[in-house]
């Protein structure tokens, strides 16, 4: 999952794409573009991950996933003959995907596709826009493998975590999701 700090304070990132695909294409610097391109595609794999979370299948093989290899950016396409995917999926060997949204064909099909598809349906502005802005599709592992995690509390009741996250992930988002952290109130 993407972090809140992929989305600017208040998601006015997610809001100001809008500025890329309208008259003022051309006042957007390529750093903001960037920027704000990466927060409305990282928004839409989230609402993809949200579902299978929620769905529970989230660590599992659907019909027509396509799968990332464990640290590695090679990745395949579903093959419903092969019955070790899911036990290769268990092992954390290889990861389901989830899309990075952009122009072409979808690498999933089937129950994967009709999933992304249902779930993606309120967001054609976003969708078409990319695909306007020459976004090629790509896949994102929908988790990662936490390697080297160690803890410990000190004497004075702090927790101390240690771990390794691979390129591209951030460790914001995982202790969000091990712990109950709130943001502090603005003043």
């Amino acid at each position: 999952m993407f972090g809140e700090q992929r989305f600017g304070h208040g998601y006015q990132n997610l809001h100001r794409f809008a500025d890329l695909l309208g008259d003022s294409r051309r006042r957007v610097d390529r750093q903001l573009r960037g920027l704000l391109i990466s927060a409305v595609r990282s928004q839409l794999f989230n609402q993809v991950l949200a579902e299978r979370i929620k769905r529970q299948i989230w660590a599992s093989p659907l019909h027509g996933d396509y799968f990332k290899l464990d640290g590695s950016r090679s990745g395949f396409r579903d093959d419903p003959d092969d019955e070790r995917l899911r036990e290769r999926c268990l092992s954390q060997d290889i990861h389901p995907t989830g899309p990075l949204y952009g122009r072409g064909t979808p690498q999933v099909e089937a129950d994967a596709s009709s999933l992304e598809q249902e779930i993606l349906a309120p967001f054609t502005e976003w969708r078409e826009g990319l695909e306007q802005l020459g976004l090629e599709q790509e896949r994102r592992a929908l988790r990662i493998r936490l390697d080297d995690l160690q803890w410990q509390f000190s004497a004075s009741d702090t927790l101390t975590l240690t771990f390794f996250l691979p390129a591209g992930t951030f460790a914001t988002v995982l202790l969000r999701e091990l712990m109950d952290i709130s943001s502090p109130a603005v003043r």
